[in-house]
């Protein structure tokens, strides 16, 4: 596992560049993969959600405004919560980590996680506070990364993304069954990774301008690209289940 140091896992998503590059959300499927992840996992309206990662809070907005659910989030931008906090300051959001969540135990019917557990450094922490928040059968609905063979490659990027410290199925099964959840329902997503990528790619003036974004100034940028071009990547959604 490759160790960043705690600033670069904000500095891609609070980029104006990437920030503005999507009409709603900066992961793939966007809300309507919310919506369907929502709908699968059979949560009642006026369900308590908590979304981790939730970045300027489109998605706990959403939640809140659509799906009438009593949601909140945190995420570590600080800059992030801010702005959404400026274009929307009655959303329920705040800076946190999700190894230290600032909420009592059995708070939350059900916890998301849309394009951060990947991220996450020290995921048997952050699963073990996602299951204290949780109340009894409550659910851990996430979607993100995955790699669909094993590789070995490092890629080097000069700032943190999904892309990096990717994981195959069997992987994230392994680590999130022995947190304490039961698997419900895994359903993989390359179209909407696809999409994704064309949607990113086409809001830069050149593909070439998106590499650089997303490599920075790294002095193997060609390699990284092709190590990242060898890789499987998709893009899956599950819902898990707290054990009895």
């Amino acid at each position: 596992m490759i160790d960043y140091k705690e600033q670069d896992y904000n500095r891609l998503y609070e980029h104006e560049y990437f920030y503005g590059c999507v009409e709603d959300t900066l992961r793939p499927g966007g809300i309507e993969l919310t919506a369907a992840n929502l709908e699968r996992s059979g949560l009642p309206a006026g369900s308590k959600i908590l979304d981790i990662g939730c970045g300027c809070g489109k998605t706990v907005k959403f939640l809140r405004d659509q799906m009438q659910m009593e949601a909140c989030g945190i995420d570590k931008s600080k800059t992030m919560i801010m702005n959404g906090l400026l274009l929307d300051n009655t959303l329920d959001i705040r800076a946190a980590d999700a190894a230290k969540l600032p909420f009592a135990d059995d708070s939350f019917d059900a916890v998301t996680a849309e394009c951060v557990f990947c991220l996450l450094p020290d995921k048997d922490t952050a699963l073990a506070e996602i299951k204290r928040v949780l109340k009894p059968h409550g659910q851990l609905i996430i979607s993100d990364m995955y790699l669909r063979e094993p590789s070995e490659e490092p890629v080097c990027l000069s700032a943190v993304t999904c892309l990096q410290n990717l994981m195959t199925e069997d992987e994230i099964r392994s680590i999130i069954t022995a947190g304490g959840f039961v698997n419900g329902g895994w359903y993989d997503c390359h179209s909407e990774y696809l999409g994704f990528l064309g949607e990113l790619i086409f809001s830069f003036e050149s593909v070439q301008g998106f590499w650089q974004c997303l490599v920075g100034d790294c002095e193997n940028l060609a390699d990284s690209k092709e190590r990242l071009k060898r890789k499987k990547i998709s893009y899956y959604s599950a819902i898990w289940h707290l054990r009895d």
